[in-house]
């Protein structure tokens, strides 16, 4: 039989191991596997075609807007950019599947921005995009 010190060295390690794989998961969820480079010119976000080669998305994170920007091309070629805060309460959405979602009150999107979950009633805000070469100009 274990002493209570033992026990609770065990079970300390045990909830330890379960926090960390959880940690693990949820930065993995938020990766940076997804946040691409870009540049800057008043008003603008410029991204390369390149970024999204192979991807189903990719996230902005510029000081131009207050949220991250989701950043995708739909089946007809055309650029959609989405900014990532909740039209619900203001708080920063994560994208999960093919969907996005509040992880606060549970609202969710599709990603066109179109509300299918409340408590969320109005549809995320989204920026005019243009192309030019290779580059997606995300307008601010």
């Amino acid at each position: 039989m274990k002493t209570r010190r033992e026990f609770l060295k065990d079970s300390g390690g045990a909830a330890l191991v379960v926090s960390s794989l959880s940690l693990i998961s949820f930065l993995e969820s938020c990766g940076p596997g997804n946040y691409v480079q870009y540049s800057e010119k008043p008003g603008q976000i410029i991204v390369n075609k390149a970024e999204l080669v192979e991807k189903a998305f990719v996230l902005v994170d510029s000081d131009l807007v207050k949220a991250p920007i989701y950043l995708r091309q739909d089946a007809s070629g055309k650029y959609i950019a989405l900014l990532m805060k909740c039209t619900h309460n203001g708080t920063q959405l994560k994208p999960e599947g093919g969907k996005i979602v509040c992880p606060l009150h549970g609202s969710q999107f599709t990603n066109s921005g179109i509300v299918t979950k409340s408590p969320a009633k109005t549809n995320l805000h989204t920026f005019a995009v243009n192309e030019e070469g290779d580059t997606i100009i995300i307008n601010i």
